[in-house]
């Protein structure tokens, strides 16, 4: 239990900074 709980913890972050590296990333390219 307490490992998928780290996990789902683990993916949030993940999803959101790739999301925010991706919005970076496009304004510098702009």
């Amino acid at each position: 239990m307490l490992k998928y709980m780290i996990m789902i913890f683990m993916m949030i972050p993940l999803c959101f900074f790739n999301n925010l590296w991706w919005l970076i990333h496009s304004l510098f390219f702009m």
